[in-house]
């Protein structure tokens, strides 16, 4: 996923998004389920594939894929969300570096009670990834907002 993003015109990633007819704006208010039936919803455009089966065939066809763990799963989902306009981050030289950390770090929080972040995109992205995968690591700011 982090391959095919980088290699992909902001362009091109807007005019994914129109394809999806996703409306950046209105998809930021979902709740995470919602966002996951939303980007669901559109699986024609996805290939055929919903967001989770997505990233399974993207680890099948990998030639490492079968030393693909979690951690694997949460930065190709990181990316999706991203590419759908989802909390979409600030485009820079470095943000889709600083989203594969932020992924990273969403990941580790998954051994812990609390996953603490001050990035508000960051927390969003970690909340639809947890409810895609089960996760019950409680998603909250330093100041304890949600």
């Amino acid at each position: 996923m982090k391959q095919m993003v980088n290699t992909t015109s902001e362009d091109n990633k807007q005019k994914f998004r129109e394809q999806l007819n996703i409306d950046p704006l209105r998809i930021n208010n979902y709740s995470p389920k919602e966002v996951i039936n939303q980007i669901d919803s559109n699986k024609s455009a996805m290939g055929g594939f919903t967001l989770l089966e997505l990233i399974e065939k993207g680890i099948e066809i990998h030639p490492d894929g079968k030393d693909m763990s979690l951690h694997n799963r949460f930065a190709g989902v990181f990316e999706i969300l991203d590419l759908v306009g989802f909390w979409k981050d600030r485009y820079s030289e470095k943000s889709n570096y600083a989203r594969l950390w932020d992924s990273s770090h969403a990941y580790f929080s998954t051994f812990c009670d609390y996953f603490i972040s001050d990035d508000r995109r960051t927390r969003n992205k970690a909340k639809v990834v947890f409810e895609l995968y089960n996760v019950e690591t409680k998603v909250i700011s330093s100041k304890g907002e949600e």
